[in-house]
């Protein structure tokens, strides 16, 4: 299979949702949303990826995120509680706009988590690391 791939993007998930969390927890002044909000949906875009390759699904780079999680809702109904509706950026493409409110970036993140969360779930993968 894709093993190296996999791990790959798997490994990126990862850094781009500690990227994202640390953003947040610098004070609110601080916080540049556009930056949290990016890695936010970077880190669920290599999530469904590494899961879609894990599973000998082979997709575009410029696959959006509703079809990518409907490929993989197709393979798991696990991913049927994964709302992307909760993320304005969703229909963004990668180079685009992002969400610049705090709450909203909150959400996104929370959707990493959950993406993280499902993929590990799914395939029964030990985390790569610990992510708090």
């Amino acid at each position: 299979m894709y093993t190296d791939k996999i791990k790959l993007k798997l490994e990126q998930a990862d850094q781009f949702l500690e990227a994202a969390q640390n953003e947040m927890f610098r004070s609110a002044e601080d916080v540049v949303p556009h930056m949290a909000c990016s890695s936010a949906r970077q880190s669920i875009y290599n999530y469904l990826q590494g899961f879609l390759l894990k599973h000998g699904i082979e997709y575009h780079e410029a696959t959006s995120l509703e079809e990518l999680l409907n490929q993989c809702q197709k393979i798991d109904s696990k991913f049927d509680s994964f709302d992307l509706s909760l993320m304005p950026c969703r229909t963004q493409t990668h180079d685009e706009n992002y969400c610049t409110e705090l709450q909203t970036v909150e959400k996104c993140i929370g959707l990493a988590a959950q993406a993280k969360n499902l993929v590990v779930e799914t395939n029964r993968w030990p985390e790569s690391k610990h992510i708090k």
